[in-house]
Parts: C-alpha cells; sequence; structure tokens
C-alpha cells in the first residue's frame, strides 16, 4: 500500500452515529442506564424491579458486533411508568426538593409503594 492511501485509523465516525448502531431502536427497548434515565431512578433500581418482575428484561441483537446486549422493554417500562412516579419526577413537577417532598407527601399520608429498592415510587392516581 501507498502512504497516500487511507487507513482504518483514519475512519471518522460520529459518536450519535455509533450509539444508534449499538442501542436497540426506543421502540424495542432500552440499555439499563437509559431506562434509568427515563424512569428517573438510578441503574441499581432497575435491576431490582427487572429480577422481581416488575420491569420485562430481553437481549438486544447487534448484528455488526454479533454480540446481544441486554435491554428493559419499552412496554413494560412504559405501563411502569403510566402506573409509578419516581419521588424524583414528583418533586420536580411539584419544584420541590425530593427531601421535603417525600416529607410533604408523608404529612398528607401518601407513602411510596413497596418495591424492594432503596429509590422511591408513588402511585400516580394517589398524586392526583
Amino acid at each position: 500500500l501507498s502512504d497516500d492511501r487511507s487507513s482504518l485509523r483514519d475512519i471518522h465516525i460520529h459518536p450519535q452515529d455509533l450509539r444508534a448502531v449499538l442501542k436497540p431502536p426506543p421502540s424495542v427497548g432500552f440499555e439499563v442506564a437509559d431506562a434509568a434515565t427515563f424512569l428517573q431512578t438510578n441503574p441499581s433500581a432497575i435491576n431490582r424491579l427487572c429480577s422481581v418482575g416488575y420491569l420485562t428484561e430481553g437481549t438486544y441483537r447487534i448484528r455488526h458486533l454479533d454480540r446481544e446486549r441486554r435491554q428493559i422493554s419499552a412496554r413494560s417500562l412504559k405501563e411502569f411508568r403510566a402506573r409509578f412516579v419516581s419521588l424524583k419526577e414528583a418533586a420536580q413537577n411539584a419544584n420541590m426538593l425530593p427531601g421535603p417532598y417525600a416529607i410533604h407527601l408523608a404529612s398528607l399520608g401518601v407513602e411510596p409503594e413497596e418495591f424492594p429498592t432503596k429509590a422511591r415510587f408513588y402511585r400516580r392516581d394517589l398524586l392526583g
């Protein structure tokens, strides 16, 4: 090869294009970190909600790499979010910080749902 030919080092791929190939389409599912962002919680809460069956997980095949990656079902995330809201999201909607908002909700008799995670979720129908 002559020196004027391009090599693989000269190929530049925009990070957004690379992410589009490596992640499942949002209509199919989300990676754990993206699912956590969607529910406004943390990845460990997503893992716990999957392990006890509140969220459905599967795998996504990355055809270009011949690998599979774990994904959380978009449908299960949407169904969960339709019923429950994280303390963080509820507090943002009320223009309050999460700690004081949790105290405010407790004073009204509204308690978080019992989930096997430290993250707190409330039933949407109880928040009005």
